[in-house]
């Protein structure tokens, strides 16, 4: 078993090495090649720096074909050791897939903690027993509100709106197929009144999660959050505030495929309207993926057009890694540093436009699918 000491006068096992190396995503596989390696090269009573293991392990790692950096290895290590934390925003509206994202992503990354904001909102809601806020018991895509004063129905509350007439039927259906219903001046009032009830109920949860990072990073924990809540101008305040917080977006650019994506929540397996809460309110949550997209482009953040998990794990997984090694490069703490404000936009878009091109970024996307569903694609190849 792999044991070496270093000039700290600590003692470290392969456990660490395992950590390092799954944290900047090397395959299970290769990460047992490089421990048998330093197992027979390393003398376990020899005293040796930092910088001497990374420079070992890099040439393992080479041999592997990856490019790994030093700085690479060095990030890891201290994220790893708890040295530093990292905390891993990725905002979207429902059904576009973040919380399976999130969960793959802490998974390969060995961080042990996801955070849902619909948990947060599920934990304001248990002090709130007589829902003196209406509005933090609704959906994101229900908590609309309205300023007319004629309007019988309290939107606050998130109540199912009347059945449609004949003559809003035949609308809906003319502009279904350009996702349209929100664009008529007519229904300006309803396209703000989502917005702001969406934001509204978003800045009701903030405070609770800038404490819950805070508490966090005082332990040196890295997690992940996920969840609707994450809106642009709620990522935006949490950079502000915490070090190493690097916000994504996450949509679903198709529509067919976004409306299919709920089927499978709905009890009979249907995207019919009165069957599907989702399919019901799906032209809300449409318009609140707009939102966040367009305002996510006015702040360079970026989006991750989530059609492929694996391709879509394998971007957010080197965006990441590129972006902690190129603050610890150019010792910047926040992403919104004046020094370099499109830092992560940079990095995200040299990661993006070698998806389709890089045999490193294919081998990125293999990494993260299973032996077991890379024998089912083998056999379609």
């Amino acid at each position: 078993m792999l044991s070496f000491l270093l000039d700290n006068g600590k003692r470290y096992t392969q456990y660490h090495i395992q950590l390092l190396l799954s944290f900047i995503g090397v395959k299970h596989s290769h990460i047992q090649h490089v421990i048998d390696a330093l197992t027979n090269t390393m003398d376990p009573d020899t005293s040796m720096t930092l910088t001497s293991l990374f420079t070992t392990v890099q040439h393992y790692l080479v041999e592997q074909h990856y490019s790994t950096s030093l700085t690479d290895l060095s990030v890891a290590w201290s994220m790893t050791q708890r040295q530093e934390c990292v905390c891993i925003l990725l905002g979207g509206t429902s059904g576009c897939g973040k919380s399976t994202l999130a969960s793959l992503l802490a998974h390969r990354m060995g961080i042990t903690t996801v955070l849902s904001t619909d948990h947060v909102r599920s934990l304001l809601r248990s002090f709130d027993p007589n829902k003196s806020q209406p509005i933090l018991w609704a959906s994101s895509y229900q908590a609309t509100t309205t300023t007319d004063a004629n309007d019988p129905v309290d939107t606050l509350t998130g109540s199912i709106p009347p059945s449609p007439t004949p003559e809003d039927q035949q609308q809906q259906q003319s502009s279904s197929t350009s996702s349209s219903s929100f664009s008529t001046p007519s229904s300006s009032s309803s396209t703000n009144n989502v917005i702001q009830g969406y934001e509204t109920q978003n800045q009701l949860l903030l405070s609770t999660l800038d404490k819950m990072i805070h508490g966090f990073y005082q332990r040196k924990e890295s997690l992940v959050i996920e969840g609707v809540a994450l809106s642009i101008d709620t990522m935006r305040t949490l950079i502000q505030k915490h070090q190493h917080c690097i916000p994504l977006l996450i949509y679903i650019s198709n529509e067919q495929k976004h409306m299919e994506r709920f089927a499978i929540r709905a009890k009979y397996m249907t995207v019919a309207p009165k069957a599907n809460k989702y399919i019901h309110y799906f032209d809300n949550i449409r318009l609140i993926q707009r939102h966040l997209c367009k305002a996510a482009d006015l702040w360079m953040i970026p989006k991750i057009n989530n059609t492929n998990v694996d391709r879509s794990l394998a971007i957010v997984h080197t965006t990441v890694i590129n972006v902690l090694s190129r603050m610890k490069q150019t010792g910047q703490t926040s992403l919104l540093d004046p020094s370099s404000p499109d830092l992560l936009h940079q990095e995200f878009t040299k990661v993006y436009n070698a998806t389709w091109s890089s045999k490193q970024m294919l081998r990125r996307i293999r990494e993260n699918v299973s032996d077991v569903c890379m024998c089912v694609c083998q056999q379609y190849i």
